[in-house]
């Protein structure tokens, strides 16, 4: 066709709390939709206004580009997991207190998280191998380089939501 719409996930600023941003790629022209604030898509915004190259090529390798800086934001959120969940694990072997009620915690925010890596994951392996002439090959190039990342998100996100399980198990 001559439109095509990608649904992208981002993470809040402020908490632990997903955004959908909705995505049209027609022709030349890249639009985003989306409610509220999207932390991701300002921080593409604030380089291209430094840097005027950033948004340079066409209006898929920019799509890519929006990818990759909202799955690198999850990233970054599942990295702090990891000191997360090995405090927890300390705390559930000196049998803290604390430790039930921040296992619990620490589930729902990654089943936030899981929610829409999973989702992303799925939509950059589809535009990776997009046969749409909406999406060059520049574009499915750094489309499959995103999904890697996303691909490692989703292995980061079960191991800690395994890790997590493990701490309960682990206080007496």
């Amino acid at each position: 066709g001559d439109s095509l719409l990608a649904v992208l996930h981002g993470l809040s600023a402020t908490e632990i709390a997903t955004l959908e941003i909705d995505c049209f790629l027609t022709g030349g022209t890249l639009v985003s939709i989306h409610a509220g604030d999207a932390p991701g898509l300002e921080a593409l915004w604030s380089e291209v206004q430094v840097n005027p190259a950033a948004a340079s090529g066409t209006a898929d390798v920019l799509l890519a580009r929006l990818a990759d800086v909202l799955t690198r934001r999850l990233m970054s959120v599942l990295d702090e997991f990891e000191d997360v969940v090995d405090a927890l694990i300390e705390m559930a072997l000196t049998a803290d207190q604390r430790t039930i009620g921040e296992v619990t915690a620490i589930r729902s925010d990654l089943t936030a998280v899981r929610r829409v890596v999973h989702p992303q994951r799925e939509t950059l392996d589809r535009l990776r191998s997009s046969t749409s002439p909406l999406i060059t090959d520049e574009g499915r190039r750094r489309f499959s380089d995103v999904f890697d990342l996303a691909d490692r998100a989703s292995t980061e996100l079960i191991t800690a939501r395994s890790r997590t399980f493990s701490s309960s198990r682990i206080f007496p």
